[in-house]
């Protein structure tokens, strides 16, 4: 029996789904606490060195390689990755022996570099092309966008490691960006043709699947971010962009209740 476009096309994007069940969407979490109004804070203002990300994305699946899973430019060291430009391993070395503002130092450059390869992730398109071969392309492309995604949380992990006061907090809040993009453009990849009207609800409910916890991802990192942020009494731009990407995750209305800690 030959699969139907609907499978193959599930089966080349690494959705599981079998001919013929029905589609079960993810389980709610349970007994999570909503965030306050601190945690979700005024403002709607887009983050610096974002590509113009203005309604970003989600989780990423767990470094499987450090070695090969870390962004051109950084090495890995232990489960993250660092720059291994000498001038940033100079500062790195000096944040090691002195802390405290060579730490700070180190991080920011380190995300100013890191500002380059996010934008050259996010013009990563998911899309295009016509019959099996938008089908082949689609999966080339979401493969490459997988790939920069795990490579780039890797590296900013190695930032929000750092003992860096708020540029760590940044980090998270890219990070977070990171994964929300990634959830949005999932869930927007158009379904391959032909695909039936019920085919096409089953493709696009498997991508919301896969995206899901991408996006819880993306959430938990603006919650550190935020909630970091506040113990150190920091309220930036970046930091009141992730309370409104709080906001539009969790829905505008969301009731206060315990602010959630890091």
């Amino acid at each position: 029996m030959r699969p139907t476009p609907l499978v193959l096309a599930l089966v080349s994007l690494g959705l599981t789904a079998c001919p013929g069940a029905a589609h079960r969407p993810a389980p709610e979490p349970e007994g999570e606490a909503p965030p306050t109004a601190a945690v979700y804070g005024p403002a709607e203002l887009a983050p610096r060195g974002m590509g113009g990300v203005a309604e970003p994305p989600p989780a990423p699946p767990a470094l499987s390689s450090p070695a090969a899973r870390c962004p051109e430019g950084f090495a890995p060291l232990g489960a993250v990755c660092h720059p291994a430009a000498p001038a940033l391993v100079e500062s790195r070395s000096a944040c090691e022996r002195e802390g405290g503002a060579a730490c700070e130092a180190h991080a920011g450059a380190v995300l100013e570099v890191l500002e380059v390869a996010h934008e050259r992730y996010e013009a990563i398109a998911l899309g295009g092309g016509e019959g099996r071969e938008a089908t082949r392309l689609l999966a080339r492309q979401l493969k490459q966008k997988l790939d920069g995604a795990e490579r780039l949380g890797a590296a900013y992990e190695g930032v929000i490691a750092l003992p860096a006061g708020p540029w760590r907090h940044h980090a998270q809040v890219q990070e977070g960006a990171l994964w929300e993009h990634l959830a949005e453009g999932l869930t927007t990849i158009p379904a391959p043709a032909p695909l039936t009207p019920e085919q096409q609800s089953i493709f696009q409910a498997a991508l919301e699947e896969k995206a899901a916890p991408v996006r819880e991802k993306a959430r938990d990192l603006y919650v550190q971010a935020v909630t970091g942020a506040a113990g150190l009494g920091l309220e930036d731009e970046l930091i009141r962009w992730a309370q409104a990407r709080l906001r539009a995750i969790d829905g505008s209305g969301a009731p206060a209740g315990e602010a959630e800690q890091e």
